[in-house]
């Protein structure tokens, strides 16, 4: 609110006359009880976390004065810095501070694989997508790297990119609660998202818990489209949807 005209006028008119008018109009609109109320809208054009950390790019293949030790990963030598990535992960930290200081060998993964990891780690050019959130994962959990493993959860739980189905089934996968919750409270608030889960490919693979609370949410939805329909006989209407769903088990 742009008031810098108007509180002007103010200013001139003391000055002139030596006196404060409070019954002018303008002068109501910004005076109550002797106090001013400012409204302020305040726009924000960036995170504050992206204008304080300043992205790195490291090469994690080349030797460097930041880095002191070295892993075998498929094959390549990978330099990392062993206190940091041992403050982060209980694998590292065993290898590296719990007995003989040998080279850990990785020759079953993937070079490029563990790099993008490391740049996770690290807070590097990479960030967690829809498309590499799962193999992040894989990796953060491998490496007991729980940072990374809650840093991937919260990303799933506030996408849209990846399907219900995929986030129930990761979610039961590495243990997380948080996603699974989210995922299910889908499923309570909209009917036909239950149904896309039943009838995926991904619910196959839940196990029997997880599948009857997939059920027990998508029937949740169908109480409350029930609740907010002209349906007469629930009962009737329940029984349909059970059959219809295969839920008579």
């Amino acid at each position: 609110m742009d008031t810098k005209g108007e509180m002007h006028e103010v200013v001139e008119e003391r000055n002139q006359n030596g006196l404060f008018a409070p019954h002018k109009p303008y002068h109501m609109k910004y005076v109550k009880n002797d106090t001013i109320e400012i409204e302020v809208e305040i726009h924000v054009e960036q995170e504050a976390r992206d204008r304080f950390r300043k992205k790195l790019a490291i090469n994690f293949l080349a030797p460097s004065e930041m880095f002191d030790s070295e892993l075998s990963v498929g094959g390549k030598k990978i330099h990392v810095n062993k206190q940091f990535i041992s403050m982060h992960s209980s694998i590292f930290k065993a290898h590296f501070y719990g007995g003989p200081n040998e080279e850990l060998k990785l020759e079953d993964m993937d070079a490029q694989a563990f790099i993008e990891f490391l740049k996770m780690l690290y807070r590097a050019e990479n960030s967690v997508t829809a498309a590499n959130a799962e193999d992040v994962l894989f990796m953060a959990d491998r490496f007991k790297t729980q940072c990374l493993v809650d840093h991937v959860e919260k990303f799933l739980f506030a996408t849209g990119d990846v399907e219900v189905s995929d986030r129930i089934r990761i979610a039961e996968k590495y243990n997380l609660l948080t996603l699974m919750r989210g995922a299910l409270l889908v499923l309570e608030k909209n009917p036909t998202a239950g149904k896309e889960v039943i009838d995926s490919a991904a619910f196959k693979s839940y196990s029997a818990k997880t599948k009857k609370a997939v059920k027990d949410a998508n029937m949740t939805a169908e109480i409350r489209r029930y609740m907010d329909s002209d349906e007469e006989d629930m009962d009737d209407y329940m029984d349909d949807y059970m059959d219809e769903m295969g839920l008579y088990f």
